[in-house]
């Protein structure tokens, strides 16, 4: 007599779907982080999520979010490099623009690299970086690949094109 068995589907579906890369196996060094703890906003600089919003209409959130998606996917060095009209993805500048119509947080420190990733249009995540340099000089491992995110600016406000009247 043949003995019939009962096979589990659910289990088997289980095992079958099981990742099994390990962490060795991914690219997950080379991909760009994005830091918000430095999230900076004022009546006269940046907006908030919701002035954010209501600005540019109420998909914007959305239309961030899957932008920093796509964005984790590389490093911050493919973005630097990556051309997009009028110049490139992402743009670091060697200190806080003088012209800019933001003014620098004094929470921010000043050995770090400002640099303005373009969404869209006018939007732009504006943030800063720690270099290379910088971390091999305090002799510390920081995250070179991370965006820290100072302020969101929808009008290209912080590095204007052109001059502000002072």
């Amino acid at each position: 007599m043949s003995v019939k068995r009962n096979k589990n589907k659910r289990g088997l579906a289980y095992l079958t779907n099981m990742p099994t890369k390990l962490l060795s196996d991914t690219d997950i060094e080379k991909r760009c982080k994005f830091n918000f703890s430095y999230l900076h906003h004022s009546g006269e600089w940046g907006q908030d999520f919701i002035e954010w919003n209501l600005a540019a209409g109420n998909s914007s959130i959305v239309k961030l979010i899957n932008k920093i998606k796509d964005y984790t996917k590389s490093s911050l060095e493919h973005w630097v490099n990556k051309p997009c009209t009028g110049g490139h993805v992402l743009k670091f500048y060697d200190r806080f623009p003088l012209h800019s119509n933001f003014s620098q947080p004094k929470s921010i420190p000043t050995d770090v690299e400002w640099g303005v990733f373009r969404l869209e249009n006018k939007a732009r995540l504006v943030g800063f970086r720690v270099s290379e340099t910088t971390s091999a000089v305090y002799e510390q491992k920081y995250c070179t690949n991370t965006f820290y995110v100072v302020f969101l600016d929808n009008n290209h406000d912080f590095y204007p094109t052109t001059k502000r009247n002072t």
